[in-house]
């Protein structure tokens, strides 16, 4: 029996989509987890600039970590306005 497969191959632009698609969804889990983790320790007596303090130390790290790994800077960028918009929004409504 012969078993035919197909070879696919993605294009320098489909590799890009893949790439911000999933640079997307770690920034808005990681704004998530650290929203909760802020809310739960921060307790009823956080500030507008404790909210501020915390999210530009989470952008900070992984504005570290993806030039670390060698992430295009306009990647990044989206990344940190993903983050800083679910961050916001997770912080903000509780």
């Amino acid at each position: 029996m012969v078993l035919m497969a197909r070879n696919f191959y993605l294009g320098s632009e489909a590799v890009a989509a893949v790439q911000q698609c999933s640079l997307r969804k770690d920034a808005h889990d990681r704004a998530r987890r650290e929203a909760r983790l802020f809310l739960s320790t921060e307790g009823p007596h956080r500030s507008f600039r404790d909210i501020l303090a915390r999210l530009d130390r989470v952008i900070a790290d992984g504005r570290r970590e993806f030039a670390a790994r060698g992430v295009a800077a306009k990647d990044i960028e989206a990344w940190d306005t993903s983050c800083r918009i679910m961050f916001l929004l997770n912080a903000w409504r509780s």
